[in-house]
């Protein structure tokens, strides 16, 4: 589970960052990329578990799913995911499927950047496409108190 190791790099940047600031976080939203293969709830489970040991007990994690977002190399032309879903159907679990103790899992749990061998721009259908948001996961905010 890659979510601790996530949130244990964002609780020691939060620590150090109260450390410097000589004030108490009270809030951090953390924008976590559709693409990026993270669950959202274990992430924050993670980042509440892990922040009790780090003087950090209390702050309240909000965890945001971002839209995952695409552009054309060819023409330009840029959309999100939500565009792309029918395209994506036809990644079916019965022909790319990954062998799981639960059964067939797609490929892009795994591998989410493959999203764009599967893909194909909506408007021009050349293959040759950028991600270009909803791989990342980041803190966006923090409140401190007083603020």
């Amino acid at each position: 589970m890659h979510e601790w190791s996530i949130a244990k790099g964002i609780v020691e940047s939060l620590a150090s960052f109260q450390n410097e600031r000589k004030s108490k976080i009270r809030k951090v939203e953390v924008g976590v990329g559709h693409l990026s293969g993270i669950e959202a709830e274990i992430l924050r489970y993670a980042l509440e578990t892990l922040s009790e040991t780090e003087d950090l007990k209390g702050v309240n994690y909000m965890v945001t799913i971002r839209e995952g977002r695409f552009k054309c190399s060819r023409c330009g032309h840029s959309w999100d995911f939500k565009g792309s879903e029918r395209a994506l159907e036809e990644v079916s679990k019965d022909r790319y499927g990954v062998e799981e103790p639960e059964g067939l899992e797609s490929p892009l749990h795994f591998f989410p950047q493959l999203i764009t061998v599967f893909m194909k721009c909506p408007k021009c259908s050349s293959s040759d496409m950028d991600v270009i948001g909803g791989m990342d996961t980041v803190i966006e905010r923090i409140v401190l108190e007083g603020e």
